[in-house]
């Protein structure tokens, strides 16, 4: 099992970040079974050269805020639906309030690399990286999210 960490600070009232965290993440259509979002690393977050991005859709779900004394949690998973060659992600959203405006945001979270041994060696050499940066640029797209409270799909 290979874990995942980003945190970022949001100029947002903590108050107000659990609804529009569930707006922007919500199924367009009450009857779809999560929400379809495109996950993204550019190649040159990974080093590579400029020629554009790694990009996924997945199908993620936001779970039920858990209160914790610092925290409020909200399970997050997101899998690949047409590939067995990609992790599914569990995890969480964590939200500590800093003050009236200001909130930490952070995902963190597991996944086990596909494949086997092989999955294992391929994590190793560069798949966590690729899941890190893309924890990474998630969680940034929705610190815009939340800063703008609107919604706004991958």
């Amino acid at each position: 099992m290979a874990h995942v960490f980003y945190e970022s600070e949001v100029a947002c009232a903590p108050d107000q970040i659990v609804d529009r965290l569930r707006h922007a993440l919500a199924p367009e259509d009450s009857d779809q079974p999560g929400t379809w979002y495109e996950l993204d690393v550019p190649f040159e977050d990974l080093h590579l050269p400029r020629l554009g991005r790694f990009t996924r859709k997945v199908l993620m779900n936001l779970g039920e805020p858990e209160q914790r004394t610092y925290a409020t949690l909200m399970p997050i998973v997101w899998r690949v639906t047409d590939s067995r060659a990609f992790p599914e992600f569990r995890g969480w959203i964590e939200v500590v309030p800093l003050s009236a405006t200001r909130t930490q945001l952070a995902i963190l979270g597991d996944y086990t690399p596909p494949l086997g041994p092989l999955g294992l060696m391929i994590d190793r050499v560069g798949g966590n990286a690729v899941a890190e940066i893309t924890v990474r640029r998630l969680l940034q797209r929705l610190r815009l999210v939340l800063e703008d409270g609107v919604r706004s799909r991958g």
